[in-house]
């Protein structure tokens, strides 16, 4: 990829719009980028702007055929960004541009993200959780690779950092997934598996309806327990980075295991009580995050983790 010549303050002002949107929107993720250094932070606001903006023209109301050509024009940006075209009067596509550049970010992750917001667009149901998975690994994994560029890992283990990327990336959309119900519900979209809901004797209408029963409890505790699993096998990522950039995927884990710590003590009840964390609870996860980082030994097992 060519060096465009954006100046330094167009690529400035670009990050600094990126982090402020990104601290507003981003409920969790912002949390886990602030143990990282003020460049990468930068940067995963600037990563995080642009899957946002994708994000939200997929959930707009406009027709699909209108958000399919704002879709494809954030398509046609990835592949001038890539092309090392100048962006004057676009400081956040400058931000993204110089981000792109100076990790050396591979473009088929983009590609990935792009293809599975495309599916928000023509898919509204799941039939298997292999089917869910090749959109979680769009809409998330793709995302997390991305990052896993920017945060550094050990390149003489490559293959097992993106594998326990790309779980992590799983674990964080299906939470997400299990928190939204109702309000996919009302955009007219049950992400989950039609096949385990049918298995637990769940219909279609008791999902958009809300029906909190024991077959309901059986099915979230069952889906719980996979993205636990899930947490479980992306702790090996811990021992292919930085001890200070550890602190960020273990931030992540932790903030996520306690949203589904809340699923479980509502009783699955996520139509009237959608887990969330307060300002305070994230602030004390990511400090404990980081403090065990540094106080556990460089190099360390999976297992290590209390969470």
């Amino acid at each position: 990829m060519d060096s465009p010549p954006h100046s330094i303050g167009q690529v400035n002002k670009g990050y600094r719009q990126c982090r402020f949107i990104t601290r507003g929107t981003a409920r969790n993720l912002y949390y886990a980028f602030l143990p990282l250094t003020l460049q990468q932070r930068r940067s995963l606001c600037a990563v995080f702007r642009f899957c946002r903006r994708c994000g939200d023209i997929a959930d707009s109301p406009a027709a699909p055929e209108a958000k399919a050509r704002a879709l494809l024009e954030q398509e046609l940006l990835i592949h001038r960004l890539y092309g090392g075209e100048d962006f004057h009067g676009d400081p956040e596509a400058a931000a993204l541009a110089d981000t792109i550049r100076r990790y050396r970010i591979p473009q088929r992750y983009f590609c990935d993200f792009l293809a599975g917001i495309r599916r928000d667009l023509v898919t509204v149901r799941y039939w298997s959780f292999e089917e869910l998975r090749t959109y979680c690994y769009g809409v998330a994994s793709a995302v997390g690779l991305i990052a896993l560029e920017i945060i550094g890992y050990d390149r003489r283990r490559a293959a097992e950092a993106r594998a326990a990327t790309v779980d992590l990336g799983l674990a964080v959309r299906l939470t997400d997934i299990l928190r939204d119900i109702r309000v996919d519900a009302a955009r007219g979209r049950i992400y989950l598996p039609e096949i385990e809901w049918r298995e637990y004797d769940l219909t279609e209408a008791d999902l958009a309806a809300g029906v909190v029963d024991e077959r309901f409890r059986a099915f979230m505790a069952f889906q719980i327990n996979r993205v636990r699993h899930l947490l479980a096998r992306a702790r090996a990522l811990s021992s292919c980075v930085s001890r200070r950039a550890r602190a960020c995927p273990a931030t992540l884990q932790a903030l996520y295991t306690r949203l589904l710590d809340r699923m479980e003590r509502t009783g699955y009840d996520v139509y009237r009580l959608a887990p969330s964390l307060s300002e305070g609870t994230k602030m004390m996860l990511m400090a404990a995050a980081v403090a065990r980082c540094w106080l556990l030994p460089a190099r360390l097992p999976a297992d290590a983790w209390p969470w």
